[in-house]
């Protein structure tokens, strides 16, 4: 009986030497994974970083952008406003010299008129 108890005994010291053992193969496979998810970590977080410091840049050179699109129209909109009242005193000098040319009597003096009006 004694026998049996120790070989009982030897068994299940056995049995736990071998469950202790695969214990501490999961436990060192584990270890490994938990230091290439530690690395993946940091790697992922120094890109994240260098993706926010991307994103910061290329919103302010878009606000920049944005900024001299603006101003380019706010000048467009100047130059435009000076053309059309360039245009509308041109128009009225030409009603002026076509009321002048109507209000001579003769196509020669007419003639005379426009080769004044050339050489000014």
């Amino acid at each position: 009986m004694l026998k049996q108890l120790l070989t009982s005994t030897r068994d299940e010291l056995q049995n736990a030497t071998q469950h202790l053992n695969t214990l501490s193969a999961e436990f060192g496979n584990m270890k490994c994974l938990q230091d290439e998810y530690t690395d993946r970590i940091k790697t992922l977080e120094l890109n994240d970083k260098g993706l926010r410091s991307q994103i910061s840049e290329l919103v302010a050179e878009k606000e920049k952008c944005e900024e001299q699109i603006d101003e380019l129209g706010e000048e467009l909109e100047s130059r435009i406003k000076q053309l059309t009242e360039l245009l509308s005193r041109k128009d009225e000098e030409i009603l002026n010299y076509k009321s002048r040319i109507g209000s001579t009597d003769s196509f020669e003096n007419q003639n005379t008129y426009l080769a004044k009006l050339q050489e000014v």
